[in-house]
Formats: C-alpha cells, sequence, structure tokens
C-alpha cells in the first residue's frame, strides 16, 4: 500500500491510499509535486518525489475521466 500526496503550494492539498494494481488519475499544476510514501499499520516513509510537470498519462481512455461514468469509480476503487 502507498500514499501519494500532491502538494500545490498556492492551491490545495490532495492525499489518497492506492492499492496494488490500482489507477489513480489526477490533475495538478506544473509547479506541484507528487509526493510517494510506503505504508504500513504503524507508520510510512517517504519514497520518492515527482515534479508533476514531467508525469502525463499514456492511453487514457477519457470516459473515465467523467464523473458520471461507473467506470470511474471501478478503476478508482479496484485493487488488482
Amino acid at each position: 500500500m502507498q500514499i501519494v500526496r500532491i502538494s500545490e503550494p498556492m492551491f490545495a492539498y490532495f492525499e489518497r491510499v492506492v492499492m496494488p494494481g490500482q489507477i489513480l488519475y489526477f490533475k495538478a499544476t506544473e509547479d506541484s509535486m507528487l509526493e510517494v510514501y510506503e505504508a504500513n499499520m504503524a507508520s510510512s516513509a517517504h519514497v520518492d518525489t515527482f515534479p508533476c510537470k514531467q508525469l502525463r498519462s499514456v492511453g487514457v481512455n477519457n470516459n473515465l475521466l467523467k464523473k458520471e461514468t461507473p467506470a470511474r469509480l471501478q478503476s478508482l476503487t479496484r485493487a488488482a
């Protein structure tokens, strides 16, 4: 299990638990940073940090990004 955090200095803070096999889509400004933490029952440890301007999705199914699409909820909650 990992925890991802996105900090946008001027706007917001985003944090989600990501299970193995789970897909997580997000939008962020170019100056945001994606922080990845390994989590266990007792604590979490910082693993890596990525500039969001270096990240992009490849082969995205745009239907998954629409709020009213049930497939989006499945992709965000499904653990493989």
